[in-house]
């Protein structure tokens, strides 16, 4: 059985109508239901499976997806957007996201939403996942200037 919609070419169960996404699709399904029309990302995996489904739905739901330079021109091109009026996602891997912490203090400044899929790498095979991902998690929680309030949702950790 085919899936329907955004789903259509993706193989569903036909017992129970469910379907086997991996986390990148996911993440996109799910920022795509919640209005995000604006994606944007300087290509880096793992993050670039959003980007590239994104790009591969733009049309079937209104959004324009940009390919950019650097983490620079990611993150304050979606604050652009965000200042029009659009609902930006910029996507992203650790090393992208340590970049962007002037951009994401310029949006604590202007009050702009905008919302940064940080995208993890699985952890070193000797058993130390645990420490890269709450290194991560230090990383997400002390980046920018100022004292602006941040949300976050993560997985178990």
């Amino acid at each position: 059985m085919e899936g329907k919609g955004l789903l259509s070419g993706m193989k569903v169960d036909s017992g129970s109508g469910k379907a086997l996404l991996n986390g990148s699709d996911a993440v996109s399904l799910g920022a795509m239901a919640a209005g995000c029309n604006f994606v944007t990302a300087y290509p880096m995996s793992p993050a670039t499976g959003v980007l590239s489904f994104f790009a591969k739905h733009a049309m079937k739901v209104g959004a324009a997806v940009e390919q950019v330079e650097d983490e620079l021109a990611a993150i304050n091109m979606a604050l652009g957007a965000s200042y029009t009026g659009a609902r930006p996602l910029v996507t992203t891997s650790g090393g992208g996201f340590a970049l962007m912490g002037e951009g994401l203090s310029l949006a604590g400044v202007m009050e702009t939403p905008v919302v940064v899929h940080l995208s993890q790498r699985p952890g070193l095979p000797r058993g130390w996942r645990r420490v890269r991902s709450r290194r991560t998690w230090s990383l997400l929680c002390t980046r920018g200037t100022g004292s602006f309030q941040g949300r976050y949702l993560l997985r178990g950790l």
